[in-house]
């Protein structure tokens, strides 16, 4: 940390601001987790008479190594990037600090790049992932029997879920961990607290 540049307000808004958001995303994907197992119980377990039978320790299984995979990719690409960037560049966090909301868009303007990311992958993936989800809902109703090997989509749902958790969560340790260690460079004088660049 360039300890002489000192730390801009706004950037240290930024970093609770995240801490917020990434709380609120965890909850949110739990809760994602939570109708997904559901779902899966329904289309793959019910019909067997079993409410918590393969598909759902399927889908239970995937979740985790996800979130297993999301936790190292966290930690070792994700925030080891934005950590690098801000040893080379502090200043330049500092100053697109003022115009930014979230850390990821900070670190793309530092970077060159446009603030935000385009929304059309995210549009097509989603739409692609729910209609695949209700053609699998008609079919299995059209069967009426279970949709055991249909359960490798729930699977891979899953393991989407983990992995977004799995990311979040180590998202929200490191700008914990980094918000303790500014807010102890401010307590102990060895950095100032910039209103403005």
């Amino acid at each position: 940390m360039h300890a002489h540049s000192g730390i801009a307000e706004n950037f240290v808004g930024i970093l609770r601001t995240e801490e917020r958001a990434s709380l609120r995303k965890i909850a949110g994907i739990v809760t994602m987790f939570l109708f997904l197992g559901l779902f899966t119980a329904l289309m793959v377990d019910l019909p067997d008479g079993r409410m918590l039978g393969i598909g759902v320790g399927t889908v239970t299984l995937t979740f985790l190594i996800g979130g297993a995979a999301g936790l190292l990719y966290g930690r070792y690409v994700t925030t080891r990037t934005w950590r690098d960037s801000l040893t080379q560049r502090w200043n330049g966090w500092m100053r697109y600090s003022l115009a930014c909301a979230r850390i990821d868009e900070v670190h793309r303007r530092v970077q060159g790049r446009p603030a935000t990311r385009s929304i059309g992958p995210l549009v097509a993936f989603w739409s692609s992932a729910l209609f695949l989800t209700l053609i699998l809902g008609l079919l299995t109703v059209v069967d009426g029997g279970p949709a055991l090997l249909k359960t490798p989509v729930f699977a891979t749902y899953g393991a989407w879920l983990g992995f977004s958790l799995g990311r979040a969560l180590s998202v929200r340790l490191w700008v914990h961990d980094f918000l303790v260690s500014i807010d102890d460079l401010m307590r102990k004088g060895e950095v100032g607290l910039w209103g403005y660049i």
